[in-house]
């Protein structure tokens, strides 16, 4: 296996287990409040509701880009200085997975609101933190080096694939 390959997957383990640890502490431990959850449309709603705080990593991205535009010579798009701006090609990057991203975390995250016992609504707020804070380290590391977005990009899918697939598993068999 090459070093790269090595360095992804070496970081997509120890994101699994960063994840596994934040969600159990936050579950056992912190006092977020799920009463009145009852109803799938309760549910979809409270999961709805905290839909914001991940939206904010698009507005990162779109601050960001507008920024790096302002200060440098793509301040005009058109005028084919874009190509010469790495910077700005990977905040362009960023603002492009994280619209993806949040696609597919909106669908599994309502999805898994309607399907799920009102205790497991207690996810939902945490999942919530972890999107952003995963797409601000996607955004450092790629900043940083490409090779470096691997620990925000697995803290951004991997536990948004956990839920569509938990969603998808109780939609099949109930």
């Amino acid at each position: 296996m090459k070093k790269p390959q090595t360095f992804i997957l070496a970081w997509e383990v120890v994101t699994f287990v960063v994840v596994a640890a934040y969600l159990w502490l936050g579950y056992s431990h912190l006092p977020i409040e799920t009463g009145g959850l009852e109803t799938a449309a309760a549910r979809v709603g409270f999961s709805a509701s905290w839909l914001v705080i991940p939206s904010l990593s698009l507005v990162i991205g779109i601050l960001s880009v507008m920024y790096q535009r302002f200060v440098t010579d793509s301040i005009d798009p058109l005028a084919g200085a874009d190509e010469d701006n790495a910077t700005l090609q990977v905040l362009r990057r960023y603002l492009q997975n994280t619209v993806e991203q949040l696609v597919f975390y909106g669908a599994a995250h309502l999805s898994f609101a309607a399907v799920v016992e009102p205790e497991l609504m207690k996810l939902v707020p945490l999942f919530a933190a972890l999107f952003l804070f995963a797409r601000v380290v996607f955004l450092l590391g790629y900043l940083r080096s490409p090779m470096w977005r691997t620990p925000g990009y697995a803290l951004t899918f991997y536990p948004t694939l956990v839920v569509a697939l938990y969603a998808s598993y109780r939609l099949v068999v109930g």
